[in-house]
C-alpha cells in the first residue's frame, strides 16, 4: 500500500504503478481530487482503475467538479473500519463497477419521479456530509412519503442517512397531516403540525 500527500504526488505515484485501487480524498492539496480523476481519465492504464471517493467535503463547487468522472464508490467521513473493509473487498471483487456522482443523484431523482408520478416540483437531491437530502414541494403527505420511500429503497443510499426536506404546499400549506404506520402496516398515530413549523423526516437506513 503507498500513500501520497497532494495531488501532484499522487499522479506521480499512479504514473509509477497502477495501483488495484485508488481510496482520493477530494480536497487532497495541489491538485485536488477532481485533478487527479482528471489525469487519469486521459491517461492509458488508469481509466479503468477502481477508484473508491473518501471525503468529509460537503463542499457543493468541489462536487460538482468531481462529478462528471467515473468512480467506483462514494463514502463520507467518518466510516467504520469494518465498513471500509467490506466495501474495498466489493471493489476489488467487482472492479468494473463504476459511475459518476451526477449519475448517482440523477438516480434518487429519477426513482422519485417513477414513485410519485412526477408530482414533487423542484425536486433535488444532494448528498452532504453523509446524508441524502432531498427537496423540493409537492400537494400531499402522501406524494412526500412516496418520495421518501423511493429513496430509502435505492441501492445506491446502502449506508447513508436520508431526510426529506419536501415541503407541502397548496391546500395542505396550512396544516400538514402525518401518518405513522407500525411495522405491520396499520395506521399508529396522527400528528397534526402548524404552518409555521417545519415539516422534516429522517430515516436512517
Amino acid at each position: 500500500m503507498q500513500t501520497a500527500l497532494s495531488g501532484l504526488d499522487c499522479v506521480a505515484r499512479l504514473r509509477e504503478c497502477t495501483p488495484d485501487l485508488l481510496i482520493l480524498e477530494l480536497q487532497v492539496p495541489w491538485g485536488g481530487g477532481d485533478g487527479v480523476l482528471a489525469i487519469m481519465s486521459h491517461t492509458v492504464g488508469l481509466t479503468m482503475v477502481p477508484v473508491m471517493i473518501l471525503t468529509s467535503c460537503s463542499d457543493p463547487l468541489v462536487l460538482k467538479g468531481v462529478g462528471r468522472f467515473p468512480v467506483s464508490d462514494y463514502q463520507v467521513k467518518p466510516l467504520a473500519p469494518d465498513h471500509l473493509a467490506r466495501r474495498l473487498r466489493s471493489l476489488l471483487d467487482h472492479p468494473r463497477l463504476r459511475f459518476t456522482l451526477d449519475d448517482h443523484n440523477g438516480r434518487l431523482e429519477c426513482a422519485i419521479v417513477r414513485r410519485t408520478g412526477g408530482r414533487v416540483r423542484d425536486l433535488r437531491v444532494d448528498v452532504r456530509e453523509g446524508r441524502v437530502i432531498v427537496s423540493g414541494c409537492t400537494e400531499s403527505c402522501h406524494v412526500k412519503q412516496l418520495a421518501l420511500a423511493a429513496v430509502l429503497e435505492a441501492a445506491a443510499v446502502q449506508s447513508l442517512k436520508v431526510e426529506s426536506e419536501i415541503e407541502v404546499c397548496g391546500d395542505c400549506q396550512s396544516t400538514v397531516q402525518e401518518m405513522c404506520f407500525n411495522s405491520h402496516g396499520k395506521r399508529g398515530t396522527l400528528r397534526w403540525h402548524g404552518s409555521d413549523e417545519t415539516d422534516r423526516d429522517s430515516i436512517t437506513q
